[in-house]
């Protein structure tokens, strides 16, 4: 468990560092689906979450990360996230 001071830190890092990248991220998705690009169903913070878990998920199982990771998985994602004709 962890002490005081441990969870405080922890959410200033949250605060500080998680949270802006986190809306940011959030507002380029949201314009996504403004322009049509992707479904407007789509749970966002799902999405993200999809994202940053599969990468810490490689991580923790002591996986490389290939050369051009970020992209195939955000390539993967969208397929099922854009608007079909």
């Amino acid at each position: 468990m962890a002490d005081a001071g441990e969870a405080e830190f922890l959410e200033l890092h949250r605060r500080r560092i998680i949270r802006p990248r986190q809306q940011r991220s959030q507002q380029l998705l949201r314009r996504a689906q403004e322009l049509g690009l992707i479904r407007p169903d789509a749970d966002l913070d799902l999405v993200m979450e999809m994202l940053i878990g599969s990468f810490f998920a490689r991580h923790l199982a002591g996986r490389k990360r290939p050369r051009r990771w970020a992209e195939t998985a955000v390539a993967t994602l969208w397929k099922g996230l854009e608007t079909r004709p």
